[in-house]
């Protein structure tokens, strides 16, 4: 997987003009996975859908990187 670092989050009042991190790479996920969704909860990587019809939902935790 993925993971950006560093991101800055802007304010209510200024609009976020510019934005710094980079992307580095994490674990490997255990299957490939295509036109997937991804919602990000208590720094957690929820991973549902596939092309395929995966069903299997995967969890990837952001501070541990498993």
């Amino acid at each position: 997987m993925l993971a950006a670092t560093g991101l800055q989050q802007a304010s209510a009042q200024s609009p976020a003009t510019s934005r710094s991190g980079t992307w580095t790479s994490g674990a490997a996920a255990p299957a490939p996975r295509s036109e997937i969704a991804i919602a990000s909860l208590n720094d957690k990587a929820y991973v549902v859908g596939d092309y395929n019809g995966a069903t299997t939902l995967l969890i990837y935790d952001l501070g541990r990187n498993i």
